[in-house]
């Protein structure tokens, strides 16, 4: 149809076997993880210096997924 009807539906090109759910324990470890080391070791500075860095992979992914959407 045109560019203002109805959206004609694609076969699928690629075939992924990961569901939301599974793709959600990996990223719940992630998370998980230097939240468990902040809980134990609050204001030190080990637990400042990987707040740091954990605030520069988030600030360089959000770039990444604005890069690629912009595409």
């Amino acid at each position: 149809m045109s560019q203002t009807g109805p959206l004609e539906k694609r076969p699928a090109t690629g075939r992924s076997t990961a569901t939301l759910g599974w793709l959600m324990v990996p990223a719940a470890v992630v998370v998980g993880m230097p939240g468990l080391f902040f809980a134990a070791n609050s204001g030190t500075p080990g637990a400042m210096v990987t707040g740091d860095f954990s605030v520069l992979v988030a600030a360089l992914s959000a770039a990444a997924g604005l890069r690629c959407a912009a595409a």
